[in-house]
Protein backbone atom coordinates (compact mmCIF):
# COMPACT_ATOMS: atom_id res chain seq x y z
CA UNK A 1 0.00 0.00 0.00
CA UNK A 2 0.99 3.78 -0.87
CA UNK A 3 1.94 5.72 2.18
CA UNK A 4 -0.36 8.29 0.63
CA UNK A 5 -2.75 5.75 0.73
CA UNK A 6 -1.60 4.30 4.56
CA UNK A 7 -1.58 7.79 6.05
CA UNK A 8 -5.19 8.69 4.83
CA UNK A 9 -6.94 5.99 5.73
CA UNK A 10 -5.46 5.66 9.37
CA UNK A 11 -6.93 5.94 12.12
CA UNK A 12 -10.28 7.64 12.51
CA UNK A 13 -10.37 8.65 8.56
CA UNK A 14 -11.29 5.05 7.62
CA UNK A 15 -13.94 5.12 10.59
CA UNK A 16 -15.14 8.43 9.57
CA UNK A 17 -15.71 7.32 5.53
CA UNK A 18 -17.31 3.87 6.34
CA UNK A 19 -19.56 5.97 8.58
CA UNK A 20 -20.38 8.61 5.65
CA UNK A 21 -20.50 6.56 2.88
CA UNK A 22 -22.95 3.67 5.07
CA UNK A 23 -24.98 6.36 6.16
CA UNK A 24 -25.57 7.47 2.95
CA UNK A 25 -26.70 4.27 1.53
CA UNK A 26 -29.27 3.62 4.19
CA UNK A 27 -30.66 7.37 3.25
CA UNK A 28 -30.80 6.68 0.07
CA UNK A 29 -32.40 3.31 0.84
CA UNK A 30 -29.45 1.17 -0.93
CA UNK A 31 -28.31 -0.59 1.78
CA UNK A 32 -28.92 -4.68 2.54
CA UNK A 33 -31.55 -3.71 4.71
CA UNK A 34 -34.61 -0.78 4.50
CA UNK A 35 -33.27 2.61 5.39
CA UNK A 36 -36.17 4.00 7.12
CA UNK A 37 -36.16 0.63 9.50
CA UNK A 38 -32.27 1.48 10.28
CA UNK A 39 -30.26 3.22 12.06
CA UNK A 40 -26.55 3.67 12.20
CA UNK A 41 -24.29 4.95 15.01
CA UNK A 42 -20.57 5.45 15.47
CA UNK A 43 -18.84 4.34 18.83
CA UNK A 44 -22.04 2.67 19.97
CA UNK A 45 -22.18 0.52 23.51
CA UNK A 46 -23.77 -2.29 23.84
CA UNK A 47 -23.90 -4.04 27.66
CA UNK A 48 -22.05 -7.08 27.87
CA UNK A 49 -23.37 -9.58 30.37
CA UNK A 50 -20.10 -11.75 30.48
CA UNK A 51 -18.35 -8.27 31.50
CA UNK A 52 -21.15 -6.63 33.52
CA UNK A 53 -20.23 -3.87 31.49
CA UNK A 54 -20.75 -1.84 27.67
CA UNK A 55 -18.63 -3.24 25.13
CA UNK A 56 -18.39 -0.22 22.29
CA UNK A 57 -17.84 -0.79 18.92
CA UNK A 58 -16.32 1.73 16.15
CA UNK A 59 -20.21 1.25 13.96
CA UNK A 60 -23.13 -0.29 15.11
CA UNK A 61 -26.39 -0.49 11.94
CA UNK A 62 -29.89 -1.60 14.14
CA UNK A 63 -32.36 -2.76 11.98
CA UNK A 64 -35.90 -2.79 13.29
CA UNK A 65 -38.30 -5.20 11.30
CA UNK A 66 -42.20 -4.21 11.58
CA UNK A 67 -44.18 -4.97 14.61
CA UNK A 68 -40.95 -5.23 16.89
CA UNK A 69 -39.74 -3.04 19.97
CA UNK A 70 -36.35 -3.09 19.68
CA UNK A 71 -33.84 -3.90 16.67
CA UNK A 72 -34.09 -7.13 14.92
CA UNK A 73 -31.04 -7.37 13.31
CA UNK A 74 -27.29 -5.87 14.78
CA UNK A 75 -24.37 -5.58 12.01
CA UNK A 76 -21.26 -4.55 14.10
CA UNK A 77 -18.16 -3.39 12.48
CA UNK A 78 -14.27 -2.88 13.41
CA UNK A 79 -12.86 -0.58 11.52
CA UNK A 80 -8.90 -0.33 12.13
CA UNK A 81 -5.99 0.41 10.29
CA UNK A 82 -3.26 -1.82 11.40
CA UNK A 83 0.13 -1.26 11.03
CA UNK A 84 1.03 -5.08 10.69
CA UNK A 85 -0.64 -7.94 10.21
CA UNK A 86 -4.09 -8.97 11.25
CA UNK A 87 -3.38 -11.76 13.69
CA UNK A 88 -5.62 -14.25 15.17
CA UNK A 89 -6.09 -12.41 18.98
CA UNK A 90 -7.46 -9.24 17.00
CA UNK A 91 -9.69 -11.62 14.97
CA UNK A 92 -10.71 -13.60 18.33
CA UNK A 93 -10.97 -10.52 20.09
CA UNK A 94 -13.77 -9.06 18.03
CA UNK A 95 -15.88 -12.24 17.28
CA UNK A 96 -16.01 -12.75 21.18
CA UNK A 97 -16.90 -9.08 21.76
CA UNK A 98 -19.95 -10.07 19.07
CA UNK A 99 -20.96 -12.47 20.66
CA UNK A 100 -21.22 -11.07 23.80
CA UNK A 101 -23.73 -8.10 23.20
CA UNK A 102 -25.40 -10.50 20.70
CA UNK A 103 -24.68 -9.35 17.41
CA UNK A 104 -25.82 -11.13 14.26
CA UNK A 105 -23.40 -9.66 11.81
CA UNK A 106 -20.15 -8.74 12.19
CA UNK A 107 -17.61 -7.41 9.23
CA UNK A 108 -13.93 -6.29 9.64
CA UNK A 109 -12.67 -3.34 7.99
CA UNK A 110 -8.70 -3.17 7.52
CA UNK A 111 -6.13 -1.82 5.00
CA UNK A 112 -3.57 -4.53 5.92
CA UNK A 113 -3.02 -7.87 4.79
CA UNK A 114 -4.48 -10.72 7.51
CA UNK A 115 -2.11 -13.90 8.54
CA UNK A 116 -3.38 -16.73 6.95
CA UNK A 117 -4.26 -17.87 10.90
CA UNK A 118 -6.08 -15.13 11.55
CA UNK A 119 -7.97 -15.60 8.06
CA UNK A 120 -9.02 -19.66 8.93
CA UNK A 121 -10.30 -18.48 12.00
CA UNK A 122 -12.94 -15.46 10.45
CA UNK A 123 -13.80 -18.55 8.24
CA UNK A 124 -14.70 -20.24 10.95
CA UNK A 125 -16.77 -17.76 12.90
CA UNK A 126 -18.28 -16.14 9.82
CA UNK A 127 -16.95 -13.14 9.93
CA UNK A 128 -16.72 -10.83 7.07
CA UNK A 129 -13.45 -9.35 5.96
CA UNK A 130 -13.15 -6.37 4.14
CA UNK A 131 -9.69 -5.63 3.04
CA UNK A 132 -9.23 -2.09 1.49
CA UNK A 133 -6.60 -2.53 -1.02
CA UNK A 134 -3.27 -0.58 -2.77
CA UNK A 135 -6.28 0.77 -5.47
CA UNK A 136 -7.04 4.27 -4.18
CA UNK A 137 -10.87 4.31 -4.26
CA UNK A 138 -11.73 5.86 -1.13
CA UNK A 139 -15.82 5.18 -2.05
CA UNK A 140 -15.39 0.93 -1.95
CA UNK A 141 -18.68 0.94 -0.22
CA UNK A 142 -20.37 1.02 -3.73
CA UNK A 143 -18.14 -0.40 -5.72
CA UNK A 144 -19.16 -3.40 -7.14
CA UNK A 145 -17.03 -5.89 -9.52
CA UNK A 146 -17.86 -9.40 -10.80
CA UNK A 147 -16.78 -11.87 -8.36
CA UNK A 148 -16.70 -15.02 -10.60
CA UNK A 149 -12.95 -14.94 -11.24
CA UNK A 150 -12.81 -15.08 -7.34
CA UNK A 151 -15.20 -17.95 -6.32
CA UNK A 152 -14.43 -21.16 -5.74
CA UNK A 153 -10.31 -20.42 -5.79
CA UNK A 154 -9.76 -20.70 -2.01
CA UNK A 155 -6.12 -20.76 -2.46
CA UNK A 156 -6.43 -17.68 -4.55
CA UNK A 157 -8.77 -15.93 -2.04
CA UNK A 158 -6.16 -16.75 0.70
CA UNK A 159 -3.14 -15.31 -1.80
CA UNK A 160 -5.58 -11.54 -2.08
CA UNK A 161 -6.48 -11.49 1.56
CA UNK A 162 -2.93 -12.53 3.03
CA UNK A 163 -0.08 -11.78 0.75
CA UNK A 164 1.42 -8.32 0.00
CA UNK A 165 1.18 -8.17 -3.54
CA UNK A 166 -1.08 -5.27 -4.99
CA UNK A 167 -4.83 -6.12 -5.75
CA UNK A 168 -6.73 -5.26 -8.78
CA UNK A 169 -10.29 -4.88 -7.24
CA UNK A 170 -9.98 -2.06 -4.81
CA UNK A 171 -11.76 -4.76 -2.07
CA UNK A 172 -11.92 -7.96 -1.40
CA UNK A 173 -14.40 -9.95 1.06
CA UNK A 174 -13.95 -13.24 2.00
CA UNK A 175 -16.57 -15.61 4.51
CA UNK A 176 -16.63 -19.18 4.09
CA UNK A 177 -14.40 -19.83 1.61
CA UNK A 178 -16.12 -18.00 -0.93
CA UNK A 179 -14.93 -14.45 -2.01
CA UNK A 180 -16.86 -11.17 -2.52
CA UNK A 181 -16.24 -7.86 -4.21
CA UNK A 182 -18.50 -5.58 -2.16
CA UNK A 183 -20.54 -5.83 0.98
CA UNK A 184 -23.73 -6.10 -0.96
CA UNK A 185 -22.91 -9.33 -2.07
CA UNK A 186 -21.49 -10.38 1.04
CA UNK A 187 -24.86 -9.53 2.51
CA UNK A 188 -26.54 -11.77 -0.79
CA UNK A 189 -24.28 -14.61 0.25
CA UNK A 190 -25.88 -14.30 4.01
CA UNK A 191 -29.05 -14.65 2.92
CA UNK A 192 -30.18 -10.97 4.49
CA UNK A 193 -30.75 -10.15 1.60
CA UNK A 194 -31.85 -10.83 -2.05
CA UNK A 195 -31.14 -8.09 -4.21
CA UNK A 196 -29.09 -4.73 -4.56
CA UNK A 197 -30.01 -1.54 -5.79
CA UNK A 198 -27.46 0.87 -6.90
CA UNK A 199 -27.26 4.38 -7.46
CA UNK A 200 -29.47 5.08 -10.86
CA UNK A 201 -26.48 6.76 -12.07
CA UNK A 202 -24.88 3.37 -11.90
CA UNK A 203 -27.56 1.29 -13.03
CA UNK A 204 -26.30 -1.43 -15.54
CA UNK A 205 -28.43 -3.47 -18.34
CA UNK A 206 -26.75 -6.95 -19.18
CA UNK A 207 -25.75 -7.17 -22.60
CA UNK A 208 -28.48 -9.64 -24.32
CA UNK A 209 -27.75 -10.89 -27.74
CA UNK A 210 -30.79 -11.17 -30.70
CA UNK A 211 -30.93 -14.81 -30.19
CA UNK A 212 -31.40 -13.67 -26.26
CA UNK A 213 -34.07 -11.83 -26.72
CA UNK A 214 -35.85 -13.73 -29.45
CA UNK A 215 -35.83 -16.74 -26.82
CA UNK A 216 -37.38 -14.57 -24.26
CA UNK A 217 -39.81 -14.14 -26.30
CA UNK A 218 -40.51 -17.56 -27.60
CA UNK A 219 -40.88 -18.20 -23.50
CA UNK A 220 -43.46 -16.24 -23.34
CA UNK A 221 -45.46 -18.17 -25.61
CA UNK A 222 -47.31 -15.68 -27.94
CA UNK A 223 -48.10 -18.08 -30.87
CA UNK A 224 -51.93 -18.09 -30.75
CA UNK A 225 -51.22 -13.89 -31.11
CA UNK A 226 -51.02 -14.23 -34.80
CA UNK A 227 -53.27 -14.45 -37.71
CA UNK A 228 -51.07 -16.53 -40.36
CA UNK A 229 -48.03 -14.02 -40.02
CA UNK A 230 -49.47 -11.10 -38.75
CA UNK A 231 -49.61 -9.87 -34.76
CA UNK A 232 -53.53 -9.90 -34.13
CA UNK A 233 -52.66 -6.64 -31.41
CA UNK A 234 -56.31 -7.43 -29.61
CA UNK A 235 -54.62 -11.09 -28.71
CA UNK A 236 -51.11 -9.54 -27.86
CA UNK A 237 -52.62 -6.81 -25.34
CA UNK A 238 -54.86 -9.97 -23.48
CA UNK A 239 -51.77 -11.90 -22.68
CA UNK A 240 -49.92 -8.82 -22.05
CA UNK A 241 -52.57 -8.24 -19.45
CA UNK A 242 -52.60 -11.90 -18.64
CA UNK A 243 -49.23 -12.69 -17.40
CA UNK A 244 -48.16 -8.82 -16.11
CA UNK A 245 -51.68 -7.84 -14.74
CA UNK A 246 -51.04 -4.36 -17.14
CA UNK A 247 -53.63 -2.51 -18.32
CA UNK A 248 -52.96 -1.47 -21.52
CA UNK A 249 -54.39 2.29 -23.49
CA UNK A 250 -54.64 3.63 -26.12
CA UNK A 251 -57.11 6.62 -25.63
CA UNK A 252 -55.59 8.56 -22.65
CA UNK A 253 -54.40 11.81 -24.54
CA UNK A 254 -54.11 13.45 -21.01
CA UNK A 255 -51.16 11.74 -19.88
CA UNK A 256 -48.86 12.37 -22.71
CA UNK A 257 -46.83 15.79 -22.84
CA UNK A 258 -44.29 17.32 -25.82
CA UNK A 259 -42.97 14.47 -27.93
CA UNK A 260 -43.85 11.54 -25.55
CA UNK A 261 -45.80 8.59 -27.47
CA UNK A 262 -45.68 5.86 -25.21
CA UNK A 263 -44.78 5.30 -21.53
CA UNK A 264 -45.60 2.45 -18.60
CA UNK A 265 -46.49 3.25 -15.25
CA UNK A 266 -45.20 0.81 -12.78
CA UNK A 267 -47.54 1.43 -9.78
CA UNK A 268 -50.75 0.26 -10.78
CA UNK A 269 -49.12 -1.25 -13.75
CA UNK A 270 -50.14 0.27 -17.73
CA UNK A 271 -48.76 0.81 -20.92
CA UNK A 272 -49.91 3.97 -22.34
CA UNK A 273 -49.82 4.56 -26.75
CA UNK A 274 -50.40 8.25 -27.66
CA UNK A 275 -53.89 8.38 -29.31
CA UNK A 276 -52.25 10.78 -31.89
CA UNK A 277 -50.54 7.80 -33.83
CA UNK A 278 -53.15 5.90 -36.33
CA UNK A 279 -54.18 2.98 -34.65
CA UNK A 280 -53.03 0.09 -36.23
CA UNK A 281 -50.53 1.78 -37.99
CA UNK A 282 -47.39 0.38 -38.58
CA UNK A 283 -45.89 3.26 -36.44
CA UNK A 284 -48.78 2.76 -33.58
CA UNK A 285 -47.64 -1.19 -33.69
CA UNK A 286 -44.01 -0.85 -33.42
CA UNK A 287 -44.74 1.79 -30.27
CA UNK A 288 -46.48 -0.75 -28.63
CA UNK A 289 -44.36 -3.62 -29.28
CA UNK A 290 -41.54 -1.29 -28.24
CA UNK A 291 -42.88 -0.87 -25.03
CA UNK A 292 -43.82 -4.17 -24.06
CA UNK A 293 -40.09 -4.77 -25.01
CA UNK A 294 -39.33 -2.33 -22.13
CA UNK A 295 -41.45 -4.09 -19.67
CA UNK A 296 -40.57 -8.08 -20.48
CA UNK A 297 -36.75 -6.86 -20.70
CA UNK A 298 -36.39 -3.90 -17.96
CA UNK A 299 -39.02 -3.75 -16.17
CA UNK A 300 -38.11 -5.61 -13.30
CA UNK A 301 -35.08 -2.81 -13.00
CA UNK A 302 -36.71 0.17 -13.76
CA UNK A 303 -39.83 -0.07 -11.47
CA UNK A 304 -37.01 -0.15 -8.87
CA UNK A 305 -36.10 3.25 -9.52
CA UNK A 306 -39.14 4.81 -11.67
CA UNK A 307 -43.00 5.68 -11.26
CA UNK A 308 -42.79 6.00 -14.67
CA UNK A 309 -40.87 5.81 -17.97
CA UNK A 310 -41.54 7.33 -21.17
CA UNK A 311 -40.37 7.31 -25.00
CA UNK A 312 -39.81 10.19 -27.17
CA UNK A 313 -41.42 10.34 -31.00
CA UNK A 314 -37.79 8.51 -31.30
CA UNK A 315 -38.38 6.17 -29.18
CA UNK A 316 -36.06 6.99 -26.68
CA UNK A 317 -36.29 6.89 -23.00
CA UNK A 318 -36.68 10.63 -21.18
CA UNK A 319 -34.76 9.64 -18.13
CA UNK A 320 -32.02 11.98 -17.21
CA UNK A 321 -30.79 10.18 -14.22
CA UNK A 322 -29.75 7.15 -16.29
CA UNK A 323 -26.95 6.91 -18.25
CA UNK A 324 -26.53 7.42 -21.89
CA UNK A 325 -24.92 3.70 -22.70
CA UNK A 326 -27.24 2.36 -21.01
CA UNK A 327 -30.25 4.05 -22.64
CA UNK A 328 -29.05 3.31 -26.06
CA UNK A 329 -28.39 -0.23 -24.66
CA UNK A 330 -32.32 -0.37 -23.54
CA UNK A 331 -33.51 1.22 -26.61
CA UNK A 332 -31.43 -1.21 -29.37
CA UNK A 333 -33.00 -4.67 -26.82
CA UNK A 334 -36.61 -2.92 -27.40
CA UNK A 335 -36.07 -2.13 -30.77
CA UNK A 336 -34.63 -5.79 -31.28
CA UNK A 337 -37.79 -7.19 -29.50
CA UNK A 338 -40.21 -5.27 -31.37
CA UNK A 339 -39.09 -6.02 -34.32
CA UNK A 340 -39.02 -9.89 -33.41
CA UNK A 341 -41.74 -9.47 -32.12
CA UNK A 342 -44.10 -8.42 -34.95
CA UNK A 343 -41.79 -10.10 -37.91
CA UNK A 344 -40.87 -13.87 -35.97
CA UNK A 345 -37.92 -15.18 -37.78
CA UNK A 346 -39.91 -18.40 -38.80
CA UNK A 347 -43.15 -16.29 -40.10
CA UNK A 348 -40.72 -13.94 -41.67
CA UNK A 349 -38.40 -16.08 -43.51
CA UNK A 350 -41.33 -17.95 -44.94
CA UNK A 351 -42.31 -14.45 -46.41
CA UNK A 352 -39.21 -13.76 -47.98
CA UNK A 353 -38.34 -17.26 -49.31
CA UNK A 354 -41.79 -17.32 -50.62
CA UNK A 355 -41.13 -13.80 -52.71
CA UNK A 356 -37.57 -15.08 -53.58
CA UNK A 357 -39.23 -18.72 -55.49
CA UNK A 358 -41.76 -16.63 -56.60
CA UNK A 359 -39.32 -14.02 -58.46
CA UNK A 360 -36.77 -17.21 -59.07
CA UNK A 361 -34.39 -15.19 -56.88
CA UNK A 362 -31.73 -17.96 -56.50
CA UNK A 363 -29.05 -16.57 -54.68
CA UNK A 364 -30.73 -16.21 -51.59
CA UNK A 365 -30.40 -12.63 -51.46
CA UNK A 366 -31.23 -9.53 -53.16
CA UNK A 367 -28.61 -7.47 -54.70
CA UNK A 368 -29.87 -3.48 -54.22
CA UNK A 369 -27.44 -1.29 -56.72
CA UNK A 370 -28.11 1.34 -59.19
CA UNK A 371 -30.21 -1.00 -61.24
CA UNK A 372 -33.64 -0.23 -61.60
CA UNK A 373 -34.68 -3.92 -61.92
CA UNK A 374 -33.19 -4.98 -58.49
CA UNK A 375 -35.03 -1.59 -56.76
CA UNK A 376 -37.64 -2.60 -58.13
CA UNK A 377 -37.77 -6.31 -56.48
CA UNK A 378 -36.02 -4.67 -53.41
CA UNK A 379 -39.13 -2.51 -53.02
CA UNK A 380 -41.77 -4.54 -54.02
CA UNK A 381 -40.60 -7.23 -51.33
CA UNK A 382 -40.40 -4.03 -49.08
CA UNK A 383 -44.12 -3.94 -49.89
CA UNK A 384 -45.72 -7.33 -49.54
CA UNK A 385 -43.69 -7.16 -45.96
CA UNK A 386 -45.38 -4.22 -44.85
CA UNK A 387 -48.75 -5.65 -46.08
CA UNK A 388 -48.06 -8.53 -44.43
CA UNK A 389 -46.33 -8.15 -40.59
CA UNK A 390 -48.54 -4.48 -40.26
CA UNK A 391 -44.69 -2.84 -40.32
CA UNK A 392 -43.14 -0.03 -42.09
CA UNK A 393 -40.94 -0.35 -44.69
CA UNK A 394 -37.99 0.91 -43.26
CA UNK A 395 -38.45 -2.07 -40.13
CA UNK A 396 -38.58 -4.55 -42.78
CA UNK A 397 -35.68 -3.31 -44.76
CA UNK A 398 -33.22 -3.12 -41.26
CA UNK A 399 -34.64 -6.93 -40.96
CA UNK A 400 -33.43 -7.95 -44.58
CA UNK A 401 -30.24 -7.34 -43.97
CA UNK A 402 -29.71 -8.11 -40.32
CA UNK A 403 -30.32 -11.20 -41.87
CA UNK A 404 -28.48 -11.40 -45.16
CA UNK A 405 -31.87 -11.59 -47.33
CA UNK A 406 -30.57 -7.71 -48.41
CA UNK A 407 -27.00 -6.37 -49.98
CA UNK A 408 -25.47 -3.84 -51.43
CA UNK A 409 -26.10 -0.14 -51.50
CA UNK A 410 -29.05 0.21 -49.70
CA UNK A 411 -27.89 2.27 -47.03
CA UNK A 412 -30.72 5.15 -47.91
CA UNK A 413 -34.13 5.26 -47.10
CA UNK A 414 -36.59 3.85 -48.87
CA UNK A 415 -38.22 7.40 -49.66
CA UNK A 416 -35.07 8.35 -50.92
CA UNK A 417 -34.47 5.37 -53.01
CA UNK A 418 -38.47 6.29 -54.35
CA UNK A 419 -37.61 9.41 -55.30
CA UNK A 420 -34.40 8.08 -57.37
CA UNK A 421 -36.50 5.72 -59.10
CA UNK A 422 -38.90 8.76 -60.15
CA UNK A 423 -36.28 11.18 -60.70
CA UNK A 424 -34.98 8.35 -63.49
CA UNK A 425 -38.37 9.01 -65.35
CA UNK A 426 -39.64 5.22 -64.26
CA UNK A 427 -43.27 5.58 -65.57
CA UNK A 428 -44.97 2.98 -63.14
CA UNK A 429 -44.45 2.51 -59.38
CA UNK A 430 -43.29 -1.51 -58.28
CA UNK A 431 -46.52 -0.43 -55.77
Amino acid sequence: MSKKLNTYLKGDVLEEKSFELFSQMLSDDRFYVPGKSSKIFRKQKYYSKDREADIIFDMAIETTFQGAETYSLLTLFECKNYDNSVQVGDVESFSDRVKQVGGHKAIMVTTSPFQKSALKIAQTRKIGIVRITSNNEIEWINHRQDAKDYAGKSEYQEELICGEKPIQTPVLITLDGTAFTSIQDLFMFLGVTDQYFPPLKDLKIEYKSDAEIEERITELNFNHCYDHYKLNIEKLCGRISEMYDADIRFDEAGVFQGAVIGKIEYDPLAIYINPNLVKDSPRWRFTLAHEIGHLVLHGSVLKKYLAVSSDNDELEIMSPGISADVLKRMEIQANKFASLLLMPSLYFEKAVNNYFKRESITKGFIYWDHQIQNAKLALTLLAELETIFGVSKEAAKVNLKQRGFLKGGSDGSVADHLRNISFRNEKQSPF
